[in-house]
C-alpha cells in the first residue's frame, strides 16, 4: 500500500492538561512502526468538562468521528486512528510488530470485505483469515483501528444524535453505546489483528472498574493468551466431557448464549439506527 497517498493518519489529542500525550505517541509511532513523522497528523481537541462519564464518551465518539470525516473528504482509501496514549515498548520487546503492522496494511486490498480492522482482541469466537488477520463479530477497541473507505461512509452515513443523549442500554461500568468503539463495532464488518503490537498508557475506565491492578500491557497478554489457548482449552473440555457429559453442555451453551447476546445488541443497534432513535 501507498501510505502516502491512500492511508490517512491521524492521533486524537487533547487539549491542556494532556497536550503532551499526542506529541509521544507521535514520536512512539514513528519510532515502532516506521510511519514517517510527516504522515502523523494530530487532531486537538477540547476535553470534556462534564463529570457524567458517559457524556465524555459522546464527546471523544464525536473526536473520532471528526478525524474519519477529515479523511473522507480528502478522497483517503483508509484511516488509521490512533488515540493519545497508544504504546508499543513492552510488546516490540517480544515480537515483530512492525513486520506484523505492515502485514495486515498490505492485506487490505486483498480483503474488500474488512470496514474497520482493529489492533485488539476479539470478544466472541474468531475465523481466521489470513496470516495475522481475523474475523469477529465483536471486537470493541478505539485506540487503534483502520477503517476503509466503506467504513468511513458507514460512519458518517448513520444515524447520532446532535446532542449528548444518555445510553438507555448502558451497562454501568463497562461500556456504552456513546464510546466510538462499542457503537460502531455494532454496525461494521469487524475483523482484528493478532498477536497484539499495540496498547495503553493509561489503564482504560472498565479495568479501573474491575479493579485491575496490573497495567494494559499485562492484561493484553493475559488477554491475548486466553484467545490464543481457545482451541485447547475446547480440546482439554471434550475430553473431560468423556467423564463429566454435562460439562460439555454448559461450556458450549455459554457460547452459544454470549454469540446470541452479541447478535441481538448488532439487530437493536441497526433498529435504533435506522428509526433514529439513539
Amino acid at each position: 500500500m501507498n501510505i502516502e497517498e491512500e492511508l490517512f493518519i491521524g492521533i486524537l489529542g487533547l487539549k491542556h492538561p494532556r497536550s503532551k500525550d499526542a506529541n509521544l505517541s507521535k514520536k512512539n509511532i514513528n519510532k515502532y512502526l516506521g510511519i514517517p513523522n510527516k504522515l502523523i497528523n494530530v487532531f486537538y481537541f477540547n476535553p470534556s468538562k462534564s463529570p457524567n462519564i458517559d457524556e465524555k464518551y459522546f464527546s471523544s465518539l464525536n473526536n473520532h468521528i471528526n478525524i474519519v470525516r477529515h479523511a473522507y473528504n480528502k478522497g483517503y482509501k483508509y484511516v488509521l486512528v490512533f488515540e493519545d496514549d497508544v504504546e508499543f515498548k513492552a510488546l516490540a520487546e517480544i515480537r515483530d510488530i512492525k513486520k506484523i503492522f505492515n502485514s495486515a496494511l498490505n492485506k487490505l486490498k486483498e480483503y474488500p470485505s474488512i470496514e474497520k480492522l482493529n489492533f485488539s482482541n476479539s470478544m466472541t469466537p474468531s475465523v481466521k483469515l489470513d496470516k495475522y488477520i481475523y474475523k469477529t463479530d465483536f471486537s470493541v477497541n478505539a485506540h487503534m483501528y483502520i477503517l476503509s473507505r466503506q467504513g468511513m461512509k458507514k460512519v458518517l452515513d448513520s444515524y447520532l444524535p446532535s446532542t449528548f443523549k444518555s445510553d438507555k442500554l448502558y451497562i454501568g461500568k463497562y461500556g456504552t453505546l456513546n464510546q466510538f468503539d462499542v457503537r460502531y463495532e455494532l454496525l461494521l464488518d469487524t475483523y482484528y489483528v493478532s498477536p497484539q503490537i499495540v496498547y495503553q498508557r493509561r489503564l482504560p475506565a472498565f479495568l479501573k472498574n474491575m479493579k485491575y491492578s496490573g497495567d494494559h500491557a499485562s492484561w493484553t497478554l493475559v488477554n491475548e493468551s486466553l484467545y490464543f489457548n481457545f482451541s485447547f482449552i475446547s480440546i482439554i473440555v471434550l475430553l473431560l466431557s468423556l467423564f463429566i457429559p454435562e460439562l460439555r453442555l454448559i461450556y458450549f451453551s455459554i457460547i452459544i448464549i454470549y454469540i446470541l447476546i452479541i447478535m441481538s445488541l448488532k439487530l437493536l443497534f441497526h433498529i435504533f439506527n435506522k428509526f433514529k432513535i439513539f
